[in-house]
Order: structure tokens, then sequence, then C-alpha cells
């Protein structure tokens, strides 16, 4: 279990000047950490080794040859002695209440096993990062999370999550391994982690360089979880097709249920069900499916009587960029279109909700929209402004207008220089937070990442296997 404390755990490769930063932002904390251990992973300039050899409680240098970061990490965790570890590279820096926020997140969640923050990227690009929750599933694909959050001693020493002795990846690999023990983690919905960003330097760009090298070498550390079986395994419970609700007393019609071709659902029943049809609010934060149909009448509809009527709805609906698709009294929603609405602007009724998405379609000339050639997998979040902003789109218009964020869309065409697009990202954050959507920052990233994710349909009758 370790003694009570927080222990900061740090590789240490050069960089005096960038480590002589973090140093700071630790002094810094509100929540002061109890043990700094710097592993100094073969440095050789004279002035990262000046900077170690002046180093007094509670910062311990460890001296090694150089075996990389991960395994650096490994020796700074087993010689520390408190119960919660926060990694944290040479290059970064943290907001002055980290410790402190983190640290009251798991006195309050005893369940969890880590807690992390959204991410302020600075240097060389600046933006915020909002972090998705914990999604196993999502995690195979991409690391969706960075090496820093605060993690309970027994996730190495019980759980026996280390980092593996790879050149590039090794948090990847060690947040495998947290998602293939069932082990989850609380987040924290401030950017308290602070990442350093640089121009093509640094072991991640290195590895994003080797990708194709690297992923075989990660595929195998993990051989259980790169399988048909897993993936079929963790979809309904982290990215379900689609969230069927059941508002009714009683169980839902079984029958119907197995006999629609279409698996990849999972059935929402009791109170939860009937507040996520009475509220669209409600539905918006706790569906769990990429699209949402209620079953509002006890009778099936005869425009889902078909064991095929599911698959024909959903092929429709995510063939396109609708929000809606309608059947009869029903209707089957895209969550994730509705992601950026503020609340001013959520209907109050199951009803309205339906009108509005009618209404959105219509003006967007998406009704009936022929299917998208972008692939299973395409973002609906235009790139070039993702990476600038992190922010989607129509967010970006309600508080910019549409011509605006088209200058910040093609910069080189407009002569739109970098201080320029740098003042209107910073007034559009300011627009957005001073009338922020209804749903939280981690919460839309969740959502955008779901939907990249198919739902997984049967092969047409005919298919060839």
């Amino acid at each position: 279990m370790g003694t009570p404390g927080i222990a900061i755990v740090t590789p240490v490769h050069g960089g005096a000047d960038f480590l002589q930063e973090m140093l700071a932002s630790v002094r810094a904390q509100t929540r002061p950490p109890d043990e700094v251990i710097l592993v100094d992973d073969g440095s050789r300039d004279r002035a990262t080794k000046d900077l170690l050899a002046q180093q007094a409680a509670p910062v311990r240098v460890i001296h090694q040859e150089q075996a990389g970061p991960g395994l650096a990490r490994n020796v700074g965790v087993r010689a520390s002695t408190s119960a919660l570890i926060f990694p944290l590279d040479s290059d970064d820096l943290l907001h002055p209440e980290c410790l402190a926020h983190l640290e009251r997140a798991l006195l309050r969640d005893p369940g969890a096993s880590f807690a992390f923050s959204h991410v302020e990227s600075f240097g060389a690009d600046a933006y915020l990062d909002p972090l998705p929750p914990f999604n196993p599933l999502l995690q195979l694909d991409e690391n969706l999370m960075v090496v820093s959050a605060l993690v309970r001693r027994e996730v190495f020493e019980r759980e026996g999550c280390w980092y593996p002795p790879l050149r590039g990846y090794e948090d990847w690999s060690f947040w495998l391994s947290v998602a293939e023990r069932g082990l989850r983690g609380t987040l924290v919905e401030e950017p308290l982690f602070r990442y350093r960003r640089k121009q093509r330097a640094g072991l991640l760009f290195e590895a994003d360089r080797r990708k194709q090298a690297l992923l075989p070498q990660l595929h195998a550390l993990h051989p259980k979880l790169f399988t048909a079986d897993t993936r079929a395994r963790w979809k309904p419970l982290h990215a379900p097709g689609v969230e069927l609700l059941w508002p009714h007393e009683g169980e839902p019609p079984r029958e119907w249920l197995k006999a629609q071709t279409l698996r990849d659902f999972v059935v929402t029943t009791s109170a939860l069900a009937r507040e996520m049809c009475r509220s669209p609010t409600v539905l918006l934060r706790h569906a769990r499916g990429r699209f949402v149909l209620p079953l509002l009448s006890q009778e099936v509809p005869a425009a889902l009587a078909k064991a095929d009527a599911l698959v024909q709805a959903v092929r429709a609906l995510q063939g396109s960029s609708a929000t809606i698709a309608r059947l009869e009294a029903s209707a089957l929603v895209r969550v994730s279109a509705l992601r950026t609405l503020r609340p001013r602007e959520v209907p109050e009724t199951w009803d309205a909700l339906v009108a509005f998405c009618d209404q959105r379609d219509r003006a967007q000339g998406t009704t009936d929209a022929p299917p998208s050639t972008a692939g299973a997998h395409a973002s609906p979040i235009p790139r070039p402004l993702r990476a600038l902003w992190k922010l989607p789109r129509s967010l970006a218009e309600k508080a910019l207008g549409a011509e605006r964020v088209g200058l910040l869309l093609q910069p080189l065409k407009t002569g739109l220089g970098e201080r320029s697009r740098r003042r209107l990202r910073d007034e559009a954050w300011a627009a957005v937070q001073a009338d922020p959507p209804l749903l939280p920052a981690s919460r839309r990233r969740e959502l955008e990442l779901r939907e990249r994710v198919p739902v997984d349909l049967p092969a047409p009758i005919g298919a060839r296997a």
C-alpha cells in the first residue's frame, strides 16, 4: 500500500532548462509532494549533472545507465514509498492545484485506481485538450491518455502494471495494461497538466514516425487485447452502437429483441430510461449508444416489426450526416450531433427534440442524405480546426460566425498570420466559456470519439464471406 503521501517520479535525460521549469512548478504546488524522485537516465551534459547535484529533500536523485523513460519510471516507482504515484516528464509542467485536486478526486472515489485531468498544451503550439473519460475500447486504437496521472501504488505492485522497455508508446502500453485488468479512473474537469509541444522533437514525435514498427511490439505485449473477441466483449460496455430505452414497467419485448439481426445494442430500463425519455438533457448526459431509440409504446411499432428494421434504420443514419431517422412514433437519434448544444437550446421534451432534429436536418440539407464517402472512422470535425483548437466547428461558428471560422480553416489562402489565428482562437474560447455548452468538455470529446466507431452491422444477405 505504501505510506500516505504523493511521490512524483521523473525520468531525466538532459534538458536542464526544462527540468528547472518542471521543478519550479512542483515547488509551486498548493499540496506539496512528499517525494520527488528524479531518475537520471544516463544524462551526459554538464548543466543537467550540476542541476541534479544541487537537489535537496524532498528531491532524491537516482543515477542509472540510459535505459529509456519507461524503465526509468519503474525504477523511481520502486524507490518511492508513497501510496500515490505521479509520473511527470522533465519537460512538462503542473498547474499549482494539480496534486491537490487529483488527490481530492481519489479521496472522493475510493474505487478509482487513478485520477487525471484535461491537458493544456504549450510551447510550439498552444491549446486546451479535453480528455474523454477512460475508455478501454477507444484506447485500443489510439492513446487518448497522457503519461501524467495520480495513480494508486497498488496499480503497479498488486496489479503488475509497469512500463515496458519500448522507446516510444511505453505510456500507451501502461494504459493498455490498466484497461486489461479492468481498472477505472476518475477525470477532473480542469486543465491541471501542462504538456510541452515541440517542433519535430522528442520521443513522441519519433514514436509517431516509427508507428508502423512500434505497433507490432505493442500488440505483442498485449496479445489478449488485440483480438476480435476482446473488441466484441468491450463494445457493448464502452461504445454500443444503439441504445434502446424501455421506460415502461415490466420486461422489454424479449422475443422481438432476440429476433433482431442487429446485435450491437444495449437496453436501458427502469427509472433512468424514463428520465431519458422525458428529458433530452438527461438523455444527452447519460446516453451510452452512438444512436438512441426510445421505445415509447409497449407495443412494438410496425416500422420496427421486421427482424432487420434496426439494421435498416442504422444503415441509413450511419451512412449520412443526418441527426435523426423517423420510425413512426419514435426516432433513432445520433447523440453526437447534439453535443455542442447550450442549455437554452436543448428542447424540453422528447417530441420537441424530434422536431428540433427534423428542422436541423432540413436546414442543413441532410435529410435522406446519401451515404458518406468519408469512411467509417472519419471525424465530423475538420482536421485543421481540430488541430488548432480542439473545438468542434459548430461551436466555433456559434462563437465567431461562419466567415471568421473560414479564415481560420484556410489561413494560407486568406493570408492570416499566426498572431491573428491565435487572437481569433482566444476570442472563440472566451465566447464559448461565456455561454458554455450543456455538456462538459470530456463528455463532448467522448461523444466525438464514439461517433468514429461504426455500428457492427450484419453482412447483407448474399454478401460474399
